[in-house]
C-alpha cells in the first residue's frame, strides 16, 4: 500500500486495532506508518461504511456512506460495471 498505491478502497472500514491481529502476536505496529506514508505520497483513500470513523483520520478519506448490510450488493454492481465496459484486466483475473 505504501509504496504503490494510488487508490485504496476499504469496504467497511480499516480500523487501526483491527489491522494487526496475527497468531502469536506481532512485535511492531506498521499499518499506521505505512497509511500515512502513502497518503504523504499521494494516495487516494475511499472508505464505503455507514460508520464515517471506521478509517484513520489522518489519511483524509473519502467517506461515501452506505446502508448496512447493502455492501455487497454494491461490490457486484461494481463487478458488472467493471466487466461489462471491459474496464477489468482480464490478464491478471
Amino acid at each position: 500500500i505504501e509504496r504503490s498505491s494510488e487508490l485504496v478502497v476499504a469496504f467497511g472500514g480499516m480500523a487501526i486495532k483491527n489491522t494487526d491481529v496475527h497468531g502469536g502476536g506481532i512485535s511492531a505496529h506498521i499499518v499506521p506508518r505505512t497509511l500515512n506514508g502513502a497518503h504523504a505520497r499521494g494516495a487516494r483513500f475511499v472508505l464505503v461504511s455507514p460508520l464515517k470513523d471506521d478509517f484513520p483520520a489522518e489519511v483524509n478519506a473519502e467517506w461515501l456512506p452506505i446502508l448496512p448490510g447493502t455492501d455487497i450488493a454494491l461490490m457486484l454492481g461494481l463487478a458488472h460495471v467493471l466487466v461489462s465496459e471491459g474496464l477489468h484486466d482480464r490478464e491478471f483475473l
